[in-house]
């Protein structure tokens, strides 16, 4: 997936390439808009499309854009058509990916009602929004219902959710409010445990607006058990690849009176085996394991990589330089020449 703020960082220094360079190019279009990394355009020449293209890929070499030009008198953007018309504007469809199977989740899955009423309001206020005009948004709505029927939901639910959202934000209707005092919403978070859930929101809500009306209670359902949380559908990560740890390791003739504890930001498997530097590492002049099996002369004295033990593990080297220190601080192994890795202010 990535750093969370690859997008935010993108879209910034986007914005700076096109304050600093787009007013330069002979070739720009007439209209420019972008979405991240996804740009409409408006030219007046269908040369300077080529030249463009040239012009913004030569911005940075780590910068490529491909693209795409209207066929037919149509073009395709983000989850829109757009159609040429001979009108002044043109006219905006949702799209339908030839990938689309038409799948949602099922009318009778094991969800909250209100999950199943939000997808319908959500789906259609898309294709509402998107729509040029309402007899687009019939057609594109149309199509909706064809697919929210395959998966089961109702029709009676499907109109009536169309009916809530074009009545809110077409014909801008408000429910008129039965009180003049400001009303205090509280949540409630719950487990989703079907028709008792429905049945324990109903009584709770009888109650509350019976002693105390000024109260606005909302519910919050979470999932609740699912099979998957009887499996470990996850694979262990070998301790070789573990990375960003504090380990310990001991003798495996000499045991718990010969032992090391260290840290790494690289794999376990690097920290132990890496030429020069690697605790088992021939060519390690500075190895504390290596220099006790010398000293011992003991063919039995030995460090097995397997027998590894990872204490604790961090985000960044400095928090795990202080997890170390504080494991040494206060049991501190024999093998150990340093007192801490990092210092410790503590009282």
């Amino acid at each position: 997936m990535g750093n969370s703020l690859g997008p935010l960082l993108a879209n910034i220094y986007m914005a700076h390439l096109e304050e600093t360079y787009m007013h330069g190019c002979l070739h720009s279009p007439d209209h420019y808009w972008r979405c991240v990394d996804d740009t409409f355009c408006l030219f007046r020449d269908k040369e300077d499309v080529a030249k463009f293209h040239d012009f913004i890929n030569n911005l940075h070499p780590s910068i490529k854009f491909d693209r795409e030009e209207e066929e037919d008198g149509q073009l395709n953007f983000l989850d829109t058509i757009i159609r040429r018309t001979d009108d002044t504007f043109p006219t905006i469809s949702t799209r339908v990916k030839p990938q689309d199977k038409g799948l949602l989740y099922n009318f009778s899955s094991f969800v909250p009602d209100k999950t199943k009423t939000s997808l319908i309001s959500t789906l259609v206020y898309r294709a509402y929004k998107i729509a040029s005009n309402m007899n687009i948004f019939h057609v594109d709505v149309t199509t909706l219902k064809k697919k929210l029927k395959l998966n089961g939901f109702p029709v009676h639910l499907i109109d009536k959710c169309i009916g809530a959202v074009l009545g809110k934000h077409h014909a801008n209707i408000t429910r008129p409010s039965t009180t003049d005092v400001p009303r205090k919403e509280i949540n409630i978070t719950l487990p989703y445990l079907g028709p008792v859930s429905h049945l324990l929101k109903r009584r709770l809500q009888r109650l509350v607006h019976r002693f105390y009306p000024s109260v606005e209670l909302n519910f919050i359902y979470r999932r609740g058990f699912r099979i998957a949380n009887m499996f470990n559908y996850k694979d262990k990560f070998p301790l070789s690849c573990r990375s960003m740890v504090v380990y310990y390791t001991q003798c495996k003739n000499c045991g718990p009176s010969e032992a090391y504890i260290g840290k790494t930001v690289n794999t376990v498997y690097e920290r132990f085996f890496a030429s020069g530097t690697g605790h088992l590492s021939a060519t390690n002049k500075n190895s504390a394991l290596i220099d006790h099996m010398v000293k011992t002369n003991d063919p039995k004295c030995d460090f097995v990589f397997d027998d590894v033990k990872i204490l604790d593990s961090g985000s960044y080297d400095e928090q795990i330089r202080f997890i170390e220190s504080i494991l040494l601080k206060y049991d501190k192994q024999n093998l150990n020449t340093c007192e801490r890795s990092i210092e410790l202010q503590l009282v």
